[in-house]
């Protein structure tokens, strides 16, 4: 039988697409062979991933993807798929996704909705309704189509759903533009911070939407919030004594929801948060000309030489140096 030799060209080019090799061995009279040689692949499971203990100081830049899925097979194509794009975490169950979400954060999560235990739907709505994990954008992927269906995942609070099978191309893309919107939320909530910091606004500003967000999360509710809370921390700039704790009273919220709310619109912590504003505080009285003693005294740094470890690590140069920049 003689063949069109298209199968071994569809072969050498999904070899190729996944970064291996095809190559063959022939001796006439006794055969071919013919060998795939494919980059060797690791699950990353929550017991074992080295995330857990270097999330935080990891030399990759990239963004972490927790994928939850009971099929194996698709939890290792995925996460080979996106390796290039992403840090993937792959975990077989909701159940072993809240565990690890116990003490790792994650900046996207995407799960499929058919598995036993803990659903995606439910997986979603635990996420969603914990303050501490509320802010993590969810992608749900589901072999159930329909409208109906569709609606049912929204109302979880996922904030985007398609149907198995999915497109690899369409999932990334999907998975780029919601971390995209986020960011640029952030981003926008971050510069009406600094605003009032420069500015020394301690009222806050209804008026400050000179700009559009692309983000349903910058309602007024939400600027509201983040005016309220920026103007209490710079009401108690120098109150070394003025923490977390102060400023969730101050805000008449329980400190893992004000938590949760905050990383959802600016990505910082509360700690974060009002370390950064008596930084940037700081850092307009510097170059208003007073003396590094007195400024650090006024955001609330009695040690001198603390607040100016901090004002580098923050800015990349010294107090005195701020203003040669």
């Amino acid at each position: 039988e003689i063949g069109s030799g298209i199968g071994l060209m569809l072969a050498r080019r999904i070899v190729t697409l996944h970064e291996g090799k095809l190559s063959l061995e022939s001796e006439e009279g006794k055969g071919t062979s013919f060998v795939i040689t494919l980059p060797a692949f690791v699950s990353v499971e929550p017991a074992t991933s080295t995330l857990q203990t270097s999330q935080g100081t990891s030399a990759s830049s990239k963004d972490i993807l927790l994928y939850v899925d009971d099929n194996a097979d698709l939890r290792s194509y995925l996460q080979m798929s996106f390796a290039d794009s992403y840090n993937v975490v792959a975990v077989d169950s909701g159940e072993a996704a809240l565990e690890w979400l116990k003490d790792n954060e994650c900046d996207i999560v995407v799960s499929d909705v058919m598995m036993p235990g803990i659903n995606g739907d439910e997986l979603c709505r635990l996420i969603k309704d914990n303050p501490d994990t509320s802010w993590m954008p969810v992608i749900l992927l589901t072999a159930k189509a329909g409208k109906d269906f569709m609606i049912e995942g929204l109302g979880t609070g996922a904030d985007d759903y398609m149907t198995k099978p999915f497109d690899t191309d369409i999932l990334k893309s999907k998975i780029a533009t919601t971390l995209a919107n986020r960011r640029r939320a952030s981003e926008y909530f971050r510069r009406r911070v600094l605003s009032m910091v420069q500015d020394n606004d301690i009222e806050g500003a209804e008026d400050r939407e000179p700009e559009a967000c692309p983000s349903i999360v910058a309602s007024a509710d939400s600027s509201a919030f983040i005016d309220k809370a920026t103007s209490i921390v710079m009401s108690h700039l120098s109150d070394e004594d003025f923490g977390i704790d102060e400023l969730c009273r101050e805000m008449a919220m329980s400190r893992t929801l004000f938590y949760g709310k905050l990383k959802t619109l600016t990505a910082h912590t509360p700690q974060e948060f009002m370390r950064t504003i008596r930084l940037e505080r700081a850092a307009s009285m510097l170059r208003e000309g007073r003396g590094v003693q007195e400024v650090s005294v006024l955001v609330g740094f009695t040690n001198t030489k603390h607040f100016s470890t901090v004002f580098k690590k923050h800015f990349g140069v010294s107090p005195s140096k701020i203003n040669e920049n």
